[in-house]
């Protein structure tokens, strides 16, 4: 958490006292929704290539009190365990902007990955067969050392 509050970069206070949750093993090809506000996420074992992650809002079909749907869109943030800023977008579903990509080395950019979505947002990744995923950081890297 210290590091964390020293890059800036926005998390939920209540991580700090939160027990390791038991972190969620996902399998590349399918598409994940991310489950919170604060998400993170490892590589289940040593990445030696780039992943790629394509984030993209989630389908909400939500009506006005006039009858028209509402605008989905989501806000995106994606950092890395030192705190730099990997990415910073929006995307929805009525805007031009409908997905996003990111590459993240692992040898450059260290995880665990923070990421921080305003909104409702499904992802996939390519490059690394599975990532642990958690809402607290908690956990994620001793999970990481049993699967290895």
């Amino acid at each position: 958490m210290q590091a964390l509050k020293a890059a800036g970069i926005p998390f939920d206070v209540s991580l700090e006292t939160e027990s390791a949750e038991k972190p969620k093993l996902l399998k590349t090809g399918a598409a994940h929704v991310i489950p919170g506000l604060h998400t993170y996420l490892v590589p289940a074992v040593n990445a030696e290539r780039p992943i790629a992650f394509e984030f993209s809002a989630a389908e909400q079909k939500t009506y006005n009190d006039y009858g028209g749907a509402n605008v989905n869109t989501t806000v995106i943030q994606v950092w890395d365990a030192n705190g730099k800023k990997l990415l910073d977008t929006s995307v929805g579903s009525a805007m031009k902007r409908r997905r996003a990509v990111v590459h993240i080395d692992p040898k450059a950019h260290p995880s665990p990955w923070h990421i921080f979505q305003g909104g409702s947002t499904k992802f996939r990744f390519m490059g690394t067969k599975e990532l642990l995923l958690s809402t607290s950081p908690k956990g994620l890297l001793s999970a990481k050392s049993e699967k290895e």
